[in-house]
């Protein structure tokens, strides 16, 4: 049965459920259940309109067109781990949705069944299915997906707000839900991504959502401590315990003590650096250089590194046990190439942030201005973008910030041909405009740079002539 098929049967049987003002929608994936055209009949009656799905990836494509707060899933006695698998694939793509299940009764004495169903479902109900109990299990996972909805555009909007975070891609839709959720844990972090995706900002966001936002957030380049002085720069040191050590220094970690300790480029980090910070992260103690006395120190680690941080590890750049300390919770920052229409967003609100101040002379974006700001590929993501736009305003003549301001270059697109036959009309203009150019046959080879023998054979193979009497052989 396909989708749209589904819907107008229904709806030709339960003209009712058009009828009431206060109809809503709901996805009914049955996979494994015949009965699912006598629930809708129970279900418009309450004033529900089913939208049915016979399999995972009709469901799968009728979310991403339609939107849900909540769904049903009509699953039989058995429902495998392959069924299992693929409605968590589901479950995954509809986002704010609610689902409940129905399942035979039987089902709820395997262990794998019960757990699975806690995991991914709001509610379950055992057949045969008492209508109105599930009409009220409907109000209220309906309800709560729209707080979570709008719970979750306001975090997003805080997020922005205080650590300026801008875009509003599904790629960065899932680096927010990630935030959120790790913001609420103490367990060390890895975030990677290309340079300038806004690792740090993502940190930042972190840091300033949890419990310890009120306490020190101490950035830390790993690259630029020399290993001499990586374990003073981490725990400290007393007076004297190295030459020009003339007074006590407490290090990062101390200086952080109940907030965040954000390090960047771990890659970079010394082996000794690596060592130290593992033996930290195992006893949650530091002992400055010139003491005999360890400090308990609470603090959070979060790491950034670029995207081939498994090759690193692979390589032994980074400890396989440090990375298995830090890798509890993982952020990946999509780069901006990926990030759908996030570049021109990004844009205007650098656009924005440059005209505060200025009532007279704002600056805005051309039409082709940000066409060409999506097109571009953006090697160096978000940092790059500011750079570009802001010095695109700062020498932008006119109000209008144009395509030529930006210096962009447009993006080569595969014509279809070959490297040689490219190569060869390349050769062919080249020769056609030397020639149209010269008055003799000498110079426009003296400007190929190639002989005249060789100007000769290259007319022949490109079939071009002399294209006056003035290019005599002279």
């Amino acid at each position: 049965m396909e989708l749209t098929a589904g819907i107008s049967r229904i709806e030709r049987i339960f003209p009712a459920s058009q009828a009431r003002g206060d109809v809503r929608d709901l996805i009914l994936l049955q996979p494994g259940w015949a009965d699912a055209l006598g629930l809708a009949k129970g279900l418009a009656e309450k004033g529900w309109r089913a939208h049915i799905s016979m399999d995972t990836q009709e469901a799968i494509r009728c979310l991403r067109s339609n939107h849900f707060y909540v769904g049903i899933a009509l699953l039989d006695a058995n429902f495998s781990e392959e069924m299992q698998s693929q409605l968590s694939e589901v479950i995954s793509e509809s986002g704010f949705t609610e689902w409940i299940a129905i399942v035979d009764p039987g089902s709820l004495t395997s262990i794998e069944h019960a757990a699975f169903l806690s995991t991914f479902f709001f509610d379950f109900h055992t057949t045969p299915v008492d209508i109105r109990r599930l009409t009220y299990s409907l109000g209220h996972a309906y309800g709560a997906a729209k707080l979570n909805e709008a719970s979750r555009g306001e975090f997003r909007l805080s997020v922005n707000q205080r650590f300026g975070l801008i875009g509003s891609s599904k790629a960065m839709s899932q680096v927010y839900d990630s935030i959120q959720k790790i913001s609420r844990s103490d367990e060390p972090v890895i975030i990677t991504g290309e340079t300038g995706t806004g690792k740090e900002l993502i940190a930042r966001a972190i840091h300033g959502l949890s419990s310890r936002a009120e306490k020190p957030f101490i950035p830390v380049s790993c690259g630029a401590i020399p290993e001499t002085l990586v374990q003073s720069e981490f725990f400290g040191h007393n007076k004297g315990a190295f030459t020009g050590a003339v007074e006590e220094r407490i290090g990062h970690f101390e200086a952080a003590e109940g907030g965040t300790v954000y390090l960047d480029e771990i890659e970079n980090l010394s082996p000794l650096g690596q060592v130290s910070l593992l033996r930290f992260l195992q006893e949650k103690e530091l002992t400055p250089l010139g003491s005999k006395k360890p400090r308990t120190v609470d603090v959070r680690i979060i790491a950034s590194a670029g995207p081939n941080l498994t090759e690193a590890v692979a390589a032994g750049v980074i400890r396989e046990d440090l990375f298995y300390r830090l890798n509890v919770l993982h952020i990946d920052v999509p780069p901006l190439r990926e990030r759908d229409t996030d570049a021109a967003e990004i844009a205007e609100y650098f656009v924005d942030r440059f005209n505060q101040g200025k009532r007279r002379n704002a600056k805005r974006l051309s039409k082709k201005a940000i066409s060409a700001i999506l097109e571009y590929s953006w090697p160096g993501n978000v940092r790059e973008l500011m750079g570009c736009v802001n010095r695109a305003a700062v020498l932008s003549t006119g109000r209008l910030i144009t395509e030529g301001d930006l210096g962009l270059s447009r993006p080569v697109r595969f014509s279809g041909r070959t490297l040689r036959e490219v190569k060869a009309q390349a050769v062919e203009q080249a020769v056609m405009s030397a020639l149209a150019e010269s008055k003799s046959i000498t110079s426009a080879a003296r400007r190929l740079g190639v002989s005249r023998v060789t100007l000769y054979r290259l007319m022949e193979k490109h079939s071009i002539t002399v294209p006056g009497a003035e290019h005599a052989a002279g």
